[in-house]
Parts: C-alpha cells; structure tokens; sequence
C-alpha cells in the first residue's frame, strides 16, 4: 500500500479534469496536428478550385450554355405567368378527365345495381 493518505472523491475528480485539460492542450498544440491541419486545409483549397474550373469550364460549354438559356427561358415563363397559366390548364384538364371517367364507372355501377323493371325494360 501507499503511504499517501487517501485522497476523496472530489479531490481525484478535480485531478481528472486538469489531467484531461492538460492532455488536450498537450494534443492540440502538437505539430502532428497543425501538420493535419494544414494538410486539410491545403486539401479543401485544391478541392475548391478544381470544382470553381470545372464549373466555369461547364458554364463554357455548348452543355453548360444550353442549361443556362433553358433555366432562362424558364424564369422568363415563371415571371411572365405563362407556366402558371400552362400548369394550371393541364391541371384542369386533367381533372376534367378524371371526373368524366369517375361518372362513367359510377354509371355503370349504378345501371349494374338497379334492378330490373317488370315487363324487360330497365
């Protein structure tokens, strides 16, 4: 055994969290982990670049010209109104469609559930 008396509870927690506090400052001030850092960062900044000069090489293209009228062509129909207007004729006609087509199979459930009149006809 030791001859330390011992220590209580709280004096071994408080000796934990400057252990800890002193382990972490120890790890971040190594060079091992400014040298990641830099690495990351000299990583991150390639990384940036090389999608800035594949974008502006994309926006060039004949690919990257035709998106940027088509999304113009679409911003002009969207602040024009004519989409809205299209979308909500398709919408309609559509529904129009679908209620006929309900009336149609409701028609005939109903014809099909009626019962017959004496004498044939129905």
């Amino acid at each position: 055994m030791s001859n330390q008396p011992p220590s209580s509870l709280n004096d071994e927690l408080n000796a934990l969290g400057r252990n800890l506090s002193s382990l972490f400052k120890s790890a971040w001030e190594s060079p091992e982990r400014q040298s990641l850092q830099g690495d990351l960062e000299n990583g991150l900044k390639q990384a940036s670049e090389a999608i800035n000069r594949a974008a502006n090489e994309f926006s060039a293209s004949e690919a990257g010209q035709r998106l940027q009228a088509e999304v113009a062509d679409i911003r002009r129909r969207v602040e024009s109104g004519e989409l809205q207007s299209q979308a909500r004729g398709d919408l309609l006609n559509a529904l129009q469609k679908l209620n006929n087509e309900i009336q149609k199979a409701a028609s005939a459930w109903s014809s099909r559930n009626t019962p017959p009149t004496p004498g044939g006809e129905s």
